[in-house]
């Protein structure tokens, strides 16, 4: 009986150090970076940079307007205030498609542009939520500015304080 308890104790641990093991590798893996499960989505400052200027790239800041007009990354455009107000109701669900559409529509945002879309790390889930509704309408060239603003000002990169515009495109959406 004693003997019996005892392997049954021994294999609780070992069950225990089996499951500890699966975690650390699973969390090194990771870490390291090459763990993303698709590491397209983020943009890196070089990306940005290179895309600078670029008609089929567009930028949003998805800061609140005033902060976007105290200095933003050249070229980004605002949506008329933080992406996660402009683009949910009052209830905090997603606006309808229709609505969606003309905002991205009037900001300048079509389907055939790389979008990339950034905040601070105060207004991380704003930048999240203007990702998420890309995604959702079927935009297939979306990526997160992976740091946020912080990231860009830490590499150097200059920053603006004029309002930026695009012209009207077309957006039409493909949800998904």
């Amino acid at each position: 009986m004693i003997a019996a308890r005892m392997t049954i104790r021994g294999m609780r641990h070992v069950k225990a150090l089996f499951f500890m093991i699966a975690i650390l590798l699973y969390v090194t893996t990771f870490a390291s970076g090459a763990g993303y499960a698709n590491p397209d989505l983020l943009a890196d400052v070089k990306m940005v940079a290179d895309g600078l200027g670029n008609p089929d790239w567009v930028l949003i800041d998805c800061r609140g307007k005033q902060t976007y007009a105290t200095a933003h990354i050249p070229g980004a455009i605002n949506l008329g205030g933080a992406c996660g107000k402009v683009l949910r109701d009052a209830t905090l669900r997603v606006k309808k498609t229709e609505d969606l559409e003309k905002i991205f529509s009037n900001a300048g945002v079509s389907m055939d542009k790389h979008v990339v879309v950034y905040a601070d790390a105060k207004l991380i889930t704003s930048a999240s939520v203007a990702f998420w509704c890309l995604e959702h309408l079927g935009h297939t060239k979306i990526h997160f500015l992976n740091g946020g603003i912080e990231t860009w000002e830490e590499a150097g990169k200059p920053l603006d304080k004029g309002e930026s515009k695009l012209q009207p495109a077309l957006f039409q959406a493909k949800v998904i």
